[in-house]
């Protein structure tokens, strides 16, 4: 896995992190899951190696379009298939 997100651009890291915690949630990941994401954005940065302005940036755009809907600490994946586009960049 860490081979892997080596390899992957900020917004591909910053897409597969919302799957990787429902997964912890719930083995079966479907549109609507919802889930705690107890992370500031600048820990989230530092996760990702990345800066806490791209994160920010990075999760507006996931919002706006409608892959996922955040609520204070509260991530909600309104879709799963979106999500997986983005992290295998062909969004």
């Amino acid at each position: 896995m860490v081979e892997q997100l080596a390899l992957m651009d900020v917004g591909q890291r910053l897409a597969t992190l919302p799957l990787e915690e429902a997964r912890r949630s719930t083995p079966e990941l479907k549109d609507g899951i919802s889930f705690s994401l107890p992370l500031s954005h600048s820990k989230i940065a530092a996760r990702l190696g990345s800066v806490r302005e791209v994160v920010t940036r990075g999760l507006q755009k996931l919002t706006q379009r409608g892959v996922i809907e955040a609520r204070g600490h509260r991530i909600v994946v309104l879709s799963v298939k979106e999500l997986r586009a983005h992290a295998e960049d062909r969004s």
